[in-house]
């Protein structure tokens, strides 16, 4: 699952993964994205912005991680600031992309945990 604001960014991770021979959905905030993973069941990845409307990255990490079978989770993000993402990245996270990222750090990335 790509979760981020941008659209922009969600089509390039749907093309990228999708176009690798990965099943992909998308959400535009962390609330879609949990009531998608509600809806849907197990989602093996998740690839997480931080800044977003309505519920952000870091509260989105935390609901994921309370699921029975919590799905990994990869955050993506251009903040530039990781000393304030280190509670997330310590204890919730599986791992982190900074953006801008290229096509192979992403499928290098996805790759690694899944």
């Amino acid at each position: 699952m790509i979760v981020d604001d941008e659209e922009d960014v969600r089509q390039l991770g749907l093309e990228i993964l999708g176009g690798n021979g990965f099943d992909v959905v998308t959400a535009a905030n962390g609330k879609l994205a949990i009531d998608r993973l509600d809806e849907s069941g197990d989602v093996d990845l998740v690839v997480l912005d931080m800044i977003m409307p309505v519920m952000g990255g870091r509260e989105t990490c935390v609901e994921l991680k309370k699921r029975a079978r919590p799905s990994k989770v990869l955050i993506s993000t251009g903040y530039s600031q990781l000393s304030d993402l280190e509670d997330v990245l310590e204890n919730y996270a599986d791992g982190l992309l900074q953006k801008p990222y290229t096509t192979g750090e992403l499928l290098e990335a996805v790759n690694k945990l899944i």
